[in-house]
């Protein structure tokens, strides 16, 4: 309600700056094309006079008039247009103006379905998931993709996604305006990076072994956090990305998780695919949702073949079943809900 109140304030006063910038506009305009306007008779008038008076003390009395005259307008001229760039300058929008706008964007295109989001999917995602795009999720978006650069008298708003930085508005006397670009291309990307779908083929659910906290380390025999999830299934099954994100490296090793992939998916989302027997992919490789990436394997410190799947959020890990949304029911989401939450030994490291 506080942080509502605040934006219908910062509205009210854009409203005001943006009518009072408009009036001083309009009447500087008038002033400006009469100064223009009267020019040219007021010359012809002058030199006609001039041309019919007898003495010199009067032509020159008149010339300086004329010059006093025209010094004064181009004074008030002068002084028009530095009210002008003062309003310019003290209406600019700050970084937080031009954040507001995207972020009122961002939320109208994903409830209105203007990206890539069914009104299956969030049903299927729940109400913590729908709750994390309306609020959360478009907050770290915004605070992680946009850029503002402020030239005192406008700014302009850029986004970088997708790998490229584009101009996706500016702002001048009081307004910010966004391009259509950051409906279709910024929503659309940080919905096709979320890890929504599971990394490998789960048909009946049966193959998720072990959920995320804490569970019984089958090498330590004491609980342990478990920082992912487990996918019990046999060695060269195909495992694929769960959002789209370049390659932030890919490793192999005889302990830990074995032959790993890890995926950055921008907007603050990391995935982590373990244990796999191959591996597809190269570092910095771009790759899109449900692409394969390897095959499930037993590599590293593992106790029998399997997947570990992780999902990093600004730098925490987090539970990865949160985030199934594509590919699961609202029964289905349930059921791994609570198979997530029984605890069990885990199949690995």
């Amino acid at each position: 309600m506080v942080k509502s109140s605040v934006k219908r304030r910062r509205r009210l006063v854009s409203n005001i700056e943006t009518f009072l910038a408009t009036v001083i506009s309009i009447g500087s305009s008038v002033v400006i094309a009469n100064f223009f306007i009267s020019k040219g008779p007021e010359r012809i008038s002058e030199k006609k006079n001039s041309d019919d008076m007898d003495e010199d003390i009067t032509k020159s009395e008149e010339l300086t008039d004329y010059k006093d005259h025209e010094m004064k307008k181009n004074q008030i001229a002068l002084l028009i247009i530095g009210v002008l760039l003062t309003i310019a300058a003290l209406t600019n929008p700050n970084t937080d103006r031009h954040k507001e706008a995207i972020e009122s964007r961002l939320q109208k295109a994903t409830q209105q379905g203007g990206v890539s989001v069914s009104d299956n999917e969030w049903e299927n995602a729940g109400s913590t998931l729908g709750m994390m795009f309306a609020g959360t999720f478009i907050d770290k978006i915004v605070d992680q993709m946009i850029t503002v650069d402020n030239y005192i008298l406008f700014s302009v708003t850029k986004g970088s996604y997708g790998g490229n930085t584009r101009t996706i508005g500016f702002s001048a006397f009081g307004n910010v305006y966004i391009t259509n670009e950051v409906d279709d291309a910024l929503a659309k990307a940080s919905l096709d990076a979320l890890p929504a779908i599971q990394p490998v083929s789960n048909e009946e659910l049966k193959r998720l072994s072990s959920g995320f906290g804490y569970r019984i380390n089958p090498y330590l025999k004491t609980r342990r956090k478990h920082t992912g999830v487990d996918f019990s299934l046999e060695v060269g099954n195909p495992v694929h990305a769960t959002g789209d994100g370049k390659i932030k490296y890919t490793k192999s090793s005889l302990s830990g998780y074995g032959k790993q992939v890890h995926i950055d998916h921008d907007f603050g989302f990391q995935t982590k695919y373990g244990h796999l027997d191959k591996i597809l992919v190269k570092k910095s490789q771009w790759v899109e949702r449900g692409d394969l990436i390897g095959y499930s394997g037993n590599s590293g410190k593992s106790t029998a073949p399997h997947l570990h799947y992780e999902v990093i959020k600004n730098g925490i890990k987090v539970n990865p079943i949160h985030y199934f949304s594509r590919d699961l029911s609202a029964e289905e989401y349930e059921e791994i809900l609570r198979l997530d939450s029984i605890e069990n030994q885990a199949m690995g490291s």
